[in-house]
């Protein structure tokens, strides 16, 4: 159980099939955020891998229910049941804490996401977002003036808290709300637009973090493939590299090098789990391609699926 009082915790979510992404993603995040509570939300039961990483980078693994989020994807989603599992991010909500950081784990991270936190205020700043997307409506939604002011924030990282609203009460307001949701939501993305229209309906404000005072470069890789100058925590990059979308599997992907260094870091500590010693990536480091040893087949089934699922492949700087 999430502890009560005054706490904070950075909340992700995955599975085994994600696991070439999830280590070197746990790599970077510890070594910039040594001290903060890490939980995992699970993506379905397939995560045996993962819980022998939980004492080697310090996480926990969520207990809390999930079926009324899975539920309400499948009444969502009818006619694609194998996106029953996208809504459950927003289970970081119903847990016990004062504020959350939710992060997508297809992300290095070479900042302290303790900036992400503090910043909430209600009627003012309900969540803080890193960057707009693109994809949340369709173009034309002008027959809907509580839409035309949103803010389309990326659902892949941002700051918020239970005292803002609960899964259930973000249930309930898609449920009542279904079909005006269905007319406007973009087709292809799910926990995305659902979130936005949420906030929008409701009044909630989303704050951009630059807003706020809080300079964390982040960048979708696919989106801008080449190097960029970094925003700086004191003498440090301060940067989030997001691999977000289909591509993150195929065997050569751009920066490499970034997240050859964690691979490698991680590579290192894994040697002593029997279950995992060996582990490569799906992606090539170097010149070599290596093909992940234990969740290759799942790489290749569907071949649509993103590594976090629900996160958007478009993003704007």
């Amino acid at each position: 159980m999430m502890e009560r009082g005054n706490s904070t915790a950075v909340v992700m979510m995955a599975n085994d099939r994600f696991i070439d992404y999830v280590i070197p993603f746990l790599e970077s995040f510890r070594e910039r955020n040594p001290d903060l509570r890490l939980v995992l939300i699970p993506f379905d039961d397939d995560i045996e891998k993962i819980k022998r990483l939980t004492n080697i980078y310090n996480f926990e693994v969520y207990g809390g229910d999930l079926e009324e989020l899975d539920r309400l994807a499948e009444r969502l989603f009818v006619t694609k049941p194998y996106l029953s599992h996208r809504l459950r991010k927003l289970a970081a909500f119903d847990m016990d804490l004062d504020e959350f950081v939710y992060i997508d784990t297809d992300i290095i991270v070479e900042c302290s996401l303790r900036r992400l936190l503090g910043h909430l205020s209600p009627g003012y700043c309900d969540l803080v977002y890193m960057c707009n997307a693109k994809s949340v409506y369709r173009k034309d939604i002008s027959l809907h003036p509580q839409l035309n002011q949103s803010r389309k924030f990326a659902s892949g990282v941002f700051a918020s808290s239970g005292r803002v609203t609960t899964a259930k009460e973000i249930s309930r307001v898609l449920l009542e709300n279904r079909d005006l949701f269905e007319e406007v939501r973009v087709k292809y993305l799910y926990d995305q637009p659902l979130l936005n229209f949420f906030f929008d309906l409701t009044g909630k404000k989303a704050r951009k973090a630059q807003e706020l005072g809080i300079w964390i470069e982040h960048k979708s890789v696919f989106r801008t493939p080449t190097s960029w100058t970094a925003s700086t925590d004191g003498q440090h990059i301060s940067r989030l590299t997001h691999w977000a979308g289909p591509k993150k599997f195929e065997s050569v992907i751009p920066l490499m090098g970034l997240i050859g260094t964690y691979v490698e870091r991680a590579q290192q500590k894994l040697s002593s789990v029997p279950e995992l010693a060996g582990w490569r990536p799906c992606f090539s480091l170097g010149n070599r391609v290596e093909i992940g040893l234990q969740n290759n087949e799942h790489h290749k089934r569907r071949g649509q699926v993103d590594a976090n699922p629900g996160t958007n492949p478009q993003f704007e700087a």
